[in-house]
């Protein structure tokens, strides 16, 4: 997901404007750090389950 994000934010960054750009790439970015931790999370609380 991580890669995903890195090839293809340029393509649809660069039609953006300058606080448009941040808004984007700072969600971008919380939505896949959330992504991982939620998962890491759910790994632990399985990993207590089995």
């Amino acid at each position: 997901m991580l890669a995903y994000w890195t090839v293809t934010r340029n393509s649809v960054l660069n039609r953006l404007r300058g606080a448009t750009w941040a808004t984007v790439m700072t969600l971008g970015f919380v939505v896949i750090i959330s992504i991982q931790a939620g998962a890491y999370w759910l790994g632990l609380v399985a990993g207590g389950l089995i």
